[in-house]
């Protein structure tokens, strides 16, 4: 029997795996589902091989002629759920809307800076538990 396993990027050993934390088209995922895929994206990235990071991807465009668009109320909605998740790393497709677009670059410079989660302490630390891994 067939099972699908939608999250299956911590069987791969590979450094980074992104995988789909928040879907494209309508109807938008919930943002507990959101954070569910994201914690298992996140908390679950090292169950098969010790050094895959999961990286949580979120779905956003900004051509309402070819697809559904987000608001940046719903934007900054599910990037808080991926942060509430755990998610420390966040993929866009497409970063060109993103780029094109003064509202969505708003919602994601308020919410990020310099590469961190804004307002967040990394939640993680190497295998040894004290080293810091806030620097990526």
């Amino acid at each position: 029997m067939f099972l699908p396993e939608p999250l299956y990027g911590n069987r791969l050993d590979v450094d980074f795996c992104g995988q789909t934390a928040a879907w494209f088209f309508e109807p938008f995922w919930s943002y507990e589902k959101i954070r569910a895929h994201t914690q298992v994206i996140c908390g679950e990235e090292k169950k098969y091989f010790s050094r895959p990071e999961g990286v949580a991807m979120i779905g956003v465009y900004t051509r309402p002629a070819l697809y559904p668009v987000k608001s940046p109320e719903r934007l900054a909605k599910e990037l808080q759920a991926i942060l509430d998740g755990q998610g420390d790393r966040v993929q866009v497709c497409s970063l060109n809307d993103v780029l094109k677009d003064p509202a969505t670059r708003e919602v994601f410079r308020r919410l990020f800076r310099r590469g961190e989660a804004a307002g967040r302490e990394d939640r993680r630390k190497t295998d040894a538990g004290d080293e810091d891994r806030s620097h990526r």
